[in-house]
């Protein structure tokens, strides 16, 4: 699974920017707190472009770039944009 959805990229150098502005942002964006959610939000297309050039570059991480770009766009539904 690992393989399918990062390629080749280091999970733990990956983990330490998706913790703080993907997972933190995200628990502190549910007691509703807007600017959280906007770099949840920020971050998860951030990561859906550059898994997708990182994708098409390499042949690897397909299945990253899908659910990144569905979690992107039920980010931007789920505030409205």
């Amino acid at each position: 699974m690992r393989e399918a959805t990062l390629g080749s990229l280091d999970p733990v150098v990956v983990a330490a920017f998706d913790v703080p502005l993907f997972v933190i942002a995200s628990a502190v964006a549910a007691f509703g707190v807007r600017a959280a959610a906007v770099v949840g939000a920020g971050w998860t297309a951030i990561v859906a472009v550059v898994l997708a050039v990182y994708a098409t570059v390499t042949g690897e991480a397909g299945w990253g770039v899908l659910a990144m770009g569905a979690a992107t766009a039920a980010s931007l539904l789920a505030h409205g944009w």
